[in-house]
This record gives C-alpha cells, structure tokens and sequence, in this order.
C-alpha cells in the first residue's frame, strides 16, 4: 500500500526537522478489499510513533492519500514533540 517515494519522503521530513529517523516507527495496515468488488481503491491507515516519547497519530493512506504530506506538517508543528 505504501510505496516507495512515500516511505522516502517520510525519512527525509524526519531528517528535514533534524531528527533520527530511527526514533520513528511506521506500521502500514491496509484495510480489507470491499465484498465483491474486482475493482477497488487500496486504502488504509498508517500509525507513525515516535519511540522517545510514545507519541503517535493515525493518517489515512492509500491511493490518493497525503499522509506525508500531513505528517510532515505535523512534524514541523511539533506534534511529536
């Protein structure tokens, strides 16, 4: 559900506030295909937790999602401490 370019722009706002992103913890969790549809968005949620200080906040994620984006806003307004 989350590609690549997500995952690396994810990394980057983390470095871009100075931070390690090894402090940060993101746990995908796609969310179950509609019952008989053959043709559906994938969609999701990812929890991003920052692990010095247990902060974490919830993003929808998938196709046509801004969860970077969100985060890294968050991120610059001290959301995760």
């Amino acid at each position: 559900m989350i590609d690549e370019s997500e995952r690396e722009d994810f990394k980057q706002a983390i470095r871009d506030e100075g931070l390690e992103v090894e402090d940060f913890e993101l746990i995908e969790k796609r969310s179950p295909p509609p019952v008989g549809e053959k043709i559906y968005a994938i969609t999701g949620t990812v929890i991003i937790k920052r692990k010095s200080n247990s902060v974490e906040k919830e993003y929808q994620a998938g196709h046509g999602s801004i969860w970077p984006t969100e985060f890294s806003d968050d991120l610059n307004a001290g959301v995760f401490g």
